[in-house]
């Protein structure tokens, strides 16, 4: 499963007409398990959870919400959940080849640079 095990390193990702990136066999993706594609405004980088580490993201968030001893406190961690929420642009099944459709997002770049950061991958357009 896809971020089951740590995943590192870094490696440049061909895009292809269809706006598809092969996801790295390291990330131990399995074909039908479903992504999600994050675009990250705060740090300019776009993000691909599993959806089961995505919710366990969104539960962990609830739970500090929850535990929240100050409205302040509580206030910055619902805005935490409401903007990633925001940042999702597209959830897909990794085809058989071991691909994620990307739709347009990448459709001025022939790659990408992957970046395995734990349980996600953090992706880097590279231009023309």
């Amino acid at each position: 499963m896809f971020g089951e095990k740590p995943i590192f390193g870094q490696s440049e990702l061909t895009v292809d007409s269809n706006g598809r990136i092969f996801i790295p066999a390291t990330t131990k993706r399995e074909p039908g398990e479903e992504l999600v594609l994050i675009d990250n405004k705060d740090l300019g980088v776009y993000e691909i959870y599993s959806v089961l580490k995505l919710k366990e993201k969104f539960e962990a968030i609830n739970k500090l919400i929850t535990e929240s001893k100050t409205k302040k406190e509580k206030l910055f961690y619902e805005r935490m959940l409401c903007e990633i929420s925001k940042s999702i642009l597209r959830s897909e099944k990794i085809d058989s080849q071991g691909r994620f459709s990307t739709g347009k997002t990448f459709e001025e770049c022939d790659k990408v640079m992957s970046t395995g950061a734990y349980d996600h991958l953090i992706i880097d357009k590279i231009k023309k």
